[in-house]
């Protein structure tokens, strides 16, 4: 079992044809890209702040993400 960014970069199991497929390793790894830039977004903090037992979590990606 992969997860779905490991398939997405994989040449034999990525097929697509839009943005997120392509020939090479960096046109495959888009998918990637995207979810790792919107996870050191700031975007994501503010959705756990709120919550319950999250806010020590917040805090602390927020400080890994402007290290």
């Amino acid at each position: 079992r992969s997860s779905i960014l490991a398939c997405s970069m994989s040449p034999l199991l990525n097929q697509r044809t839009d943005k997120y497929g392509g020939k090479t390793m960096a046109e495959r790894a888009t998918l990637a890209k995207e979810v790792f830039a919107g996870a050191a977004s700031e975007t994501l903090a503010p959705t756990v702040e709120g919550m319950a037992g999250f806010d020590r979590y917040a805090a602390n990606f927020k400080e890994a993400i402007h290290a």
